[in-house]
């Protein structure tokens, strides 16, 4: 994966919000803050906040420019809405 997914990714993190609270423990392939990924499908997951116990869904944005992502506009790869419970996906955008 080339550093400008990383920069995307990271950004993705930083502006990653839930509708009761923030998200939080974002991971890249099981890491924090990852300075490398050599996966080109690296895996994304989270914690949802204190008091949360479930979610119904997730939308995953990922761009190079992080006010356009925290508009929901992101130039790398949007996953759409994902109904699901799971608290980890897939990138499936270009590398």
């Amino acid at each position: 994966m080339n550093r400008t997914l990383i920069t995307a990714v990271a950004l993705l993190f930083a502006t990653v919000t839930f509708g009761h609270g923030r998200l939080s423990f974002l991971q890249c392939e099981h890491l924090e803050n990852p300075i490398g990924v050599d996966s080109k499908a690296p895996r994304l997951s989270w914690r949802l906040p204190d008091g949360v116990t479930a979610q119904r869904q997730w939308e995953i944005i990922v761009g190079t420019d992080s006010s356009a992502v925290a508009r929901g506009i992101g130039d790398m790869w949007s996953s759409g809405v994902v109904k699901s419970h799971k608290v980890i996906a897939t990138y499936q955008g270009r590398a």
